[in-house]
């Protein structure tokens, strides 16, 4: 997997070099579509992550909704950054961090509730 990868992030990187003197829109096309593929590559072992996870949480009998807030966590954080790479790679850095500090607000406000019932449970344990 991980040499698919590489090649292909390879491949983009001389092609989009390559372009960058002719077209520099070519050139960020190239990054961007080499990105995608490499994100579509990923995907299977996400599946593979998802199922690990899953089965830890029916192993530690905890609710079912902790497991969809966390993945939807990481789904933020990981669209994020992506999105926030590739608006950096088209010249926008200010979006760019735009994107990203609206990442960390939506994570952290997602975040809330887990981080309360962990509380209760401390509190209660401790009690």
């Amino acid at each position: 997997m991980i040499i698919k990868i590489v090649l292909i992030a390879i491949v983009c990187v001389f092609l989009a070099s390559c372009l960058k003197s002719y077209s520099n829109e070519f050139a960020n096309f190239v990054s961007v579509a080499g990105g995608v593929l490499i994100f579509l590559l990923c995907i299977d072992e996400l599946k593979i992550i998802i199922s690990y996870m899953r089965d830890l949480y029916e192993y530690t009998n905890l609710s079912f909704d902790f497991f969809e807030v966390v993945l939807k966590i990481i789904g933020i954080g990981y669209i994020t950054e992506f999105t926030a790479e590739i608006a950096e790679d088209f010249g926008n850095k200010n979006i760019s961090s735009k994107v990203l500090l609206g990442g960390k607000i939506v994570i952290c406000g997602m975040a809330i509730p887990i981080i309360k019932k962990l509380l209760t449970v401390l509190l209660s344990l401790l009690s």
